[in-house]
């Protein structure tokens, strides 16, 4: 079982680190050892396993020791064979920035993991793509496995800021048009949006014949309301203080954030899309290692 050390991992801690190499050094450290975070394919350059040889394949991976035991042709198959393509696609809509106090904002707490991500795709030569709008509009990176491209996507997610309206449904439309090699597909998104329109661009994105995930994150004083001394609300158009039954309110409360969860998940089980959700308040590496061991 892996250990994680809550009392370093407390996002609003581990944000005060400020840049974001710094953030990905302590996540990488909580995780112990960035090596054994999967035994998928396409993650070292390692030696992995044998197939049978077949017409075609190259006869410098012939395992002589292998034939000489079981007189057969054996093919030393290598994890770098199967490197893939990432691409980050990352909402950067208002909603997305919320934060309740001075706690971290799901657009911290995301690009923290895009970033981890980003770093642990690099080392393992897969190329990694980036793409978000800011108020110049779209921000794109082409995917590349260089140290540099790591470099660029830290100081994209370290300066990036919500735009003023929603893009995301025009953004994911926008990379449905772009040319470039399958793989794996990446969305960060709080999915505040039209449902809809979200919906429409998303079953187009599944359809396009790469391997889709979503990573749905909320604040998490979204999913827990803090309201242990409230009696009233204000009425923002009145101003009048309406009395309210606090049980009441976080059981309501509770239902429309299950319910809301709910939507996208079916979504993207119907469509073949894998569906992460995490909140704010949550461990970073455990996140990360829940994500890996799920969506690959």
């Amino acid at each position: 079982m892996n250990h994680f050390d809550e009392k370093y991992m407390k996002p609003d801690l581990v944000q005060e680190l400020g840049r974001i190499d710094l953030i990905v050094e302590r996540i990488f450290k909580s995780m112990q050892s960035g090596e054994n975070l999967s035994n998928r394919k396409g993650f070292s350059t390692e030696f992995s396993e044998h197939k049978n040889y077949t017409l075609g394949d190259d006869i410098r991976h012939i395992d002589w020791l292998a034939y000489a035991r079981t007189d057969r042709y054996y093919v030393k198959q290598f994890e770098a064979e199967s490197s893939l393509e990432l691409m980050i696609i990352f909402d950067s809509s208002p909603s997305m920035s919320w934060r309740y106090e001075n706690h971290i904002s799901k657009l911290e707490y995301a690009a923290n993991i895009a970033a981890a991500l980003t770093a642990l795709h690099i080392k393992r030569k897969d190329r990694v793509g980036f793409l978000t709008t800011d108020e110049k509009g779209e921000r794109f990176l082409a995917p590349s496995s260089k140290k540099q491209q790591q470099l660029l996507i830290y100081a994209a997610l370290e300066h990036i800021k919500p735009t003023g309206v929603d893009q995301l449904t025009q953004m994911i439309s926008s990379f449905l048009k772009m040319k470039r090699h399958r793989g794996h597909i990446l969305l960060f998104s709080d999915l505040e949006e039209d449902e809809g329109e979200l919906q429409n661009v998303l079953s187009e994105l599944a359809l396009v014949g790469d391997k889709v995930s979503i990573f749905h994150l909320l604040d998490f004083h979204e999913v827990e309301l803090d309201l242990e001394n409230i009696t009233h609300i204000e009425d923002s158009e009145t101003g009048i203080q309406i009395p309210v039954h606090l049980p009441s309110l976080k059981k309501d409360h509770a239902h429309n954030i299950e319910k809301f969860i709910s939507y996208w998940r079916n979504l993207c089980d119907k469509n073949g899309i894998y569906y992460h959700f995490g909140h704010t308040g949550q461990n970073y590496a455990k996140q990360i290692f829940d994500f890996l061991e799920k969506s690959y």
